[in-house]
Protein backbone atom coordinates (compact mmCIF):
# COMPACT_ATOMS: atom_id res chain seq x y z
CA UNK A 1 0.00 0.00 0.00
CA UNK A 2 2.66 2.67 0.52
CA UNK A 3 4.51 1.67 -2.26
CA UNK A 4 1.41 2.54 -4.63
CA UNK A 5 1.03 5.86 -2.44
CA UNK A 6 4.72 6.80 -3.25
CA UNK A 7 4.26 5.62 -6.77
CA UNK A 8 0.57 8.17 -7.14
CA UNK A 9 3.12 11.51 -5.20
CA UNK A 10 5.53 10.44 -7.49
CA UNK A 11 3.17 10.82 -10.73
CA UNK A 12 1.76 14.02 -9.13
CA UNK A 13 4.84 15.75 -8.67
CA UNK A 14 6.17 14.74 -12.37
CA UNK A 15 3.11 16.18 -13.76
CA UNK A 16 3.20 19.71 -11.61
CA UNK A 17 6.72 19.74 -12.95
CA UNK A 18 5.83 18.97 -16.49
CA UNK A 19 2.68 21.68 -16.18
CA UNK A 20 4.71 24.48 -14.56
CA UNK A 21 7.08 24.13 -17.21
CA UNK A 22 5.09 24.53 -20.38
CA UNK A 23 2.72 27.44 -18.31
CA UNK A 24 6.07 29.36 -18.08
CA UNK A 25 6.54 29.64 -21.82
CA UNK A 26 6.15 32.84 -23.10
CA UNK A 27 3.06 33.58 -25.89
CA UNK A 28 4.73 33.18 -28.89
CA UNK A 29 4.85 36.42 -31.76
CA UNK A 30 4.38 34.95 -35.41
CA UNK A 31 3.71 37.40 -38.57
CA UNK A 32 3.35 36.29 -42.53
CA UNK A 33 2.75 38.34 -45.29
CA UNK A 34 2.19 36.68 -48.85
CA UNK A 35 1.99 38.07 -52.28
CA UNK A 36 2.08 36.81 -55.69
CA UNK A 37 5.95 37.83 -55.14
CA UNK A 38 7.16 38.05 -51.55
CA UNK A 39 7.07 36.31 -48.39
CA UNK A 40 7.98 37.64 -45.33
CA UNK A 41 8.22 35.54 -42.25
CA UNK A 42 8.75 37.31 -38.73
CA UNK A 43 8.98 34.76 -35.83
CA UNK A 44 10.14 35.72 -32.62
CA UNK A 45 13.23 38.06 -33.01
CA UNK A 46 13.98 36.83 -36.60
CA UNK A 47 12.83 37.86 -40.34
CA UNK A 48 12.94 35.94 -43.27
CA UNK A 49 12.37 37.38 -46.73
CA UNK A 50 11.85 35.50 -49.50
CA UNK A 51 11.54 37.09 -53.14
CA UNK A 52 10.89 36.49 -56.34
CA UNK A 53 12.92 38.47 -58.84
CA UNK A 54 11.39 38.52 -62.25
CA UNK A 55 13.00 39.88 -65.41
CA UNK A 56 11.60 40.38 -68.97
CA UNK A 57 13.40 40.40 -72.06
CA UNK A 58 10.51 41.52 -74.00
CA UNK A 59 9.35 44.83 -72.09
CA UNK A 60 6.18 44.90 -73.22
CA UNK A 61 6.00 41.19 -71.81
CA UNK A 62 3.50 40.36 -69.33
CA UNK A 63 5.07 36.89 -69.00
CA UNK A 64 9.04 37.17 -67.40
CA UNK A 65 11.58 34.84 -69.25
CA UNK A 66 13.34 34.40 -65.67
CA UNK A 67 12.76 34.42 -62.12
CA UNK A 68 15.00 34.06 -59.59
CA UNK A 69 14.23 33.47 -55.79
CA UNK A 70 16.10 35.28 -53.01
CA UNK A 71 15.86 34.23 -49.48
CA UNK A 72 17.49 36.73 -46.28
CA UNK A 73 17.61 36.22 -43.01
CA UNK A 74 17.97 38.42 -39.95
CA UNK A 75 17.70 39.39 -36.43
CA UNK A 76 14.44 42.31 -35.68
CA UNK A 77 15.42 44.39 -32.87
CA UNK A 78 12.78 43.59 -29.86
CA UNK A 79 11.28 46.93 -30.19
CA UNK A 80 10.24 47.02 -33.23
CA UNK A 81 8.45 43.50 -32.72
CA UNK A 82 6.77 45.63 -29.55
CA UNK A 83 5.77 48.17 -32.25
CA UNK A 84 4.29 45.06 -34.26
CA UNK A 85 2.76 43.68 -31.16
CA UNK A 86 0.97 47.19 -30.87
CA UNK A 87 0.01 47.35 -34.11
CA UNK A 88 -1.97 44.60 -34.70
CA UNK A 89 -3.50 44.62 -31.05
CA UNK A 90 -4.67 48.09 -30.80
CA UNK A 91 -8.05 49.53 -30.83
CA UNK A 92 -9.38 49.12 -34.77
CA UNK A 93 -6.10 47.20 -35.37
CA UNK A 94 -5.12 44.13 -37.32
CA UNK A 95 -6.56 41.53 -35.05
CA UNK A 96 -10.27 43.64 -34.49
CA UNK A 97 -10.80 43.67 -38.29
CA UNK A 98 -14.31 42.07 -38.42
CA UNK A 99 -13.95 40.24 -41.60
CA UNK A 100 -11.50 37.87 -42.75
CA UNK A 101 -11.95 38.69 -47.31
CA UNK A 102 -11.66 42.20 -48.68
CA UNK A 103 -11.26 43.57 -51.57
CA UNK A 104 -12.84 41.71 -55.48
CA UNK A 105 -14.49 39.03 -55.98
CA UNK A 106 -13.00 35.62 -55.78
CA UNK A 107 -14.48 35.15 -59.30
CA UNK A 108 -12.59 37.64 -60.72
CA UNK A 109 -9.18 38.26 -61.63
CA UNK A 110 -7.46 39.41 -58.24
CA UNK A 111 -3.82 39.51 -56.92
CA UNK A 112 -3.85 37.89 -53.03
CA UNK A 113 -2.66 39.55 -50.62
CA UNK A 114 -2.28 37.82 -47.11
CA UNK A 115 -1.50 38.75 -43.81
CA UNK A 116 -1.78 36.09 -40.70
CA UNK A 117 -0.53 36.86 -37.28
CA UNK A 118 -0.56 35.53 -34.01
CA UNK A 119 -0.26 37.27 -30.78
CA UNK A 120 0.10 36.25 -27.21
CA UNK A 121 -1.85 33.20 -28.30
CA UNK A 122 -4.70 34.72 -30.16
CA UNK A 123 -4.77 34.27 -33.91
CA UNK A 124 -6.02 36.05 -37.24
CA UNK A 125 -5.59 35.79 -40.71
CA UNK A 126 -6.91 38.29 -43.33
CA UNK A 127 -6.82 38.13 -47.37
CA UNK A 128 -6.65 41.18 -49.29
CA UNK A 129 -8.15 40.61 -53.26
CA UNK A 130 -6.57 43.62 -54.72
CA UNK A 131 -8.54 44.59 -58.36
CA UNK A 132 -7.88 47.77 -60.06
CA UNK A 133 -11.61 48.00 -60.72
CA UNK A 134 -13.21 50.87 -59.12
CA UNK A 135 -16.18 49.08 -57.36
CA UNK A 136 -13.54 46.85 -55.64
CA UNK A 137 -13.97 46.90 -51.88
CA UNK A 138 -10.26 48.99 -50.45
CA UNK A 139 -8.15 46.97 -47.86
CA UNK A 140 -9.03 48.15 -44.45
CA UNK A 141 -6.82 50.72 -43.08
CA UNK A 142 -5.45 47.92 -40.07
CA UNK A 143 -4.23 45.99 -43.09
CA UNK A 144 -2.24 48.92 -45.09
CA UNK A 145 -0.68 49.82 -42.24
CA UNK A 146 0.40 46.92 -40.73
CA UNK A 147 1.44 45.79 -44.55
CA UNK A 148 3.21 49.03 -44.82
CA UNK A 149 5.05 48.45 -41.69
CA UNK A 150 6.21 44.61 -42.70
CA UNK A 151 7.42 45.56 -45.98
CA UNK A 152 9.67 48.39 -44.35
CA UNK A 153 11.25 45.51 -41.82
CA UNK A 154 12.14 43.31 -44.89
CA UNK A 155 13.31 46.76 -46.64
CA UNK A 156 15.96 46.94 -44.26
CA UNK A 157 16.97 43.14 -44.37
CA UNK A 158 20.35 42.37 -46.21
Amino acid sequence: MKTIFTFIILCLSVTFVWAQKKSNKKPGFYLEYTSSTKIIIIKGDSIIVKEWIEEYDNPVSSMPSSRKEVIKKAYVNPAKIVELKILIKKKNGFMSLPKNEYGGSAADRFYPYTISATVDCIKKKVLYRSNPAPETEKAPEAFTELEKKVNELASEVK
